[in-house]
């Protein structure tokens, strides 16, 4: 991955490069994919799971952020649906980590180690439903995921193969928030940062 300095002259560089291929991006025109949705329901879910307050007593107010979440999607998860992310404890810490995992890429300054803590999405969306599909209690969870996993697999493809190609050196972080990746196009001289 190059490092914060060089990522930034090479984002200058090709600021208005034409040939700057857009690898991934969490969403086009105005809409956000699945995968990004999804990102911020699972985000919910571990901030719904890591309250204590919620082991004694939930309340009703704690899952309006996976309410609020859930309205964006096209294909909208029911209320036992949703109940259901919340039987899975474990498998939604372990995908949310490997979504922040990718965030770690995008700080500045990027914390150490963050290259190597990078866990593909795919890999961990697979692992997750395999976790859904085995508990009788997240049955209506999955069902409802299985809507969404063409376009879930497919987005999460890309956002992977940006990532390797980041981390390969080969892509850098732009966009008006630094969240894309795009493609060092052929020609564009990468310096080491001093």
């Amino acid at each position: 991955m190059l490092p914060e300095a060089t990522m930034i002259s090479v984002r200058e560089a090709c600021a208005d490069n034409p040939e700057a291929t857009c690898l991934w991006a969490s969403g086009e025109n105005y809409k956000r994919y699945e995968l990004s949705i999804f990102e911020d329901l699972i985000s919910a879910a571990f901030g719904y799971l890591n309250n204590p307050a919620n082991a004694v007593c939930p309340s009703s107010d704690h899952m309006r952020p996976l309410h609020d979440v859930a309205k964006q999607f096209r294909k909208r998860p029911s209320v036992p649906a949703l109940t259901g992310l919340l039987f899975e404890m474990l498998p939604v810490f372990d995908l949310y980590g490997a979504f922040f995992s990718y965030e770690d890429l995008m700080l500045s300054p990027r914390p150490p180690g963050a290259e190597e803590r990078w866990r593909p999405i795919k890999t961990a969306l697979l692992q997750f439903k395999a976790y859904l599909n085995k508990n009788p209690m997240a049955q209506e969870t999955a069902q409802w995921l299985d809507r969404l996993w063409p376009q879930l697999m497919a987005q999460a493809d890309r956002k992977d193969h940006a990532t390797r190609e980041m981390l390969a050196g080969r892509a850098f972080f732009g966009g008006e928030e630094l969240s894309e990746i795009f493609a060092i196009p052929e020609g564009v001289k990468i310096h080491a940062a001093a």
